[in-house]
């Protein structure tokens, strides 16, 4: 197929030859009649020869645009339809690589099954392993417990006919091992009070301990926020009663005793109803519903 430059070249060769013939011609035209004709009918040919030519070359320069319009038109249709291959080679290429994926993906959802169906083959293989090693272990210990009973029979009949043989020595033993039997329990049974009476103490000391250190944390829990007033004198003293919940709740506040002024007596009152839970023990034993707390300037 030839290019758009050569056919400009070839139009341009042929433009140019019908100008050179079209310039001969009037040449040839001017000469026969410059004997014959006027100034003016001389002149009126050349012009129309020369709107001839004109009119070629435009019509010239018309068909090469539109050759080079149809040429475009054409590159464009061809880069569509390159454009439109493309674009489906990519739409098959993408539905290729679907296919495969979901080829991929049908392959490992098959594996997986093959996998847990042998899985499921192997457990039952082991489950009905492990019943037969049940059953041969049963088996094995029933007939251990039938000999065992053999044995224990015939030890019955040997120690009957023993006892038979010899009862009156055996009665005697026999109370003797009763005798020392009751003598060992009596001796376990007092070892086993001393050593509960013992324990009872033990825990009464930790429980003292432990109700010491409850009060000592709730008085110290208590007092740590109790702002005294600059009137308290060294002697001053209020005992507050608490009563609380179970869970450590204060529910009550009551002034026992107080020998200080109104100020001190309202700074004990502030203090003991600002907290709305005590601290409960460590050791749940020595939890009091009452507590009594002792507010002391020393």
């Amino acid at each position: 197929m030839r290019s758009i430059k050569s056919l400009l070249q070839d139009q341009e060769l042929k433009g140019l030859w019908v100008s050179l013939a079209i310039h001969g011609v009037i040449l040839l035209i001017v000469f026969i009649g410059f004997e014959f004709s006027s100034p003016k009918a001389h002149i009126q040919p050349i012009n129309a020869v020369q709107a001839v030519a004109i009119d070629n070359r435009s019509e010239n320069r018309k068909r090469l645009e539109e050759q080079k319009q149809a040429q475009r038109k054409k590159e464009r249709a061809k880069k569509a339809a390159e454009e439109k291959r493309k674009q489906e080679k990519l739409k098959k290429e993408e539905l290729k690589k679907e296919k495969l994926k979901q080829e991929k993906l049908k392959q490992q959802k098959q594996e997986k099954q093959r996998k847990k169906a042998e899985q499921e083959k192997q457990a039952e293989a082991k489950a009905a392993e492990a019943k037969q090693q049940l059953l041969a272990k049963q088996k094995l210990e029933a007939k251990k417990l039938a000999e065992a009973k053999k044995q224990v029979e015939k030890q019955r009949k040997a120690a009957e006919a023993a006892r038979k043989q010899a009862e009156a020595e055996e009665f005697e033993r026999q109370q003797q091992e009763e005798q020392r039997l009751l003598d060992e329990e009596k001796r376990q049974e007092k070892l086993r009070a001393e050593k509960a009476a013992k324990e009872a103490e033990a825990r009464a000391r930790q429980e003292d301990i432990d109700r010491a250190i409850y009060q000592q944390e709730i008085a110290r829990f208590m007092t740590q926020h109790w702002i005294k007033p600059p009137s308290t004198q060294a002697g001053y003293f209020c005992e507050v009663l608490i009563m609380q919940s179970r869970g450590g709740h204060i529910l009550d506040v009551n002034i026992v005793a107080c020998n200080g002024g109104a100020a001190f007596r309202a700074s004990v009152e502030r203090a003991a109803n600002k907290p709305d839970q005590l601290p409960l023990p460590r050791n749940p034993n020595v939890f009091e519903n009452k507590v009594r707390i002792l507010f002391e300037e020393k």
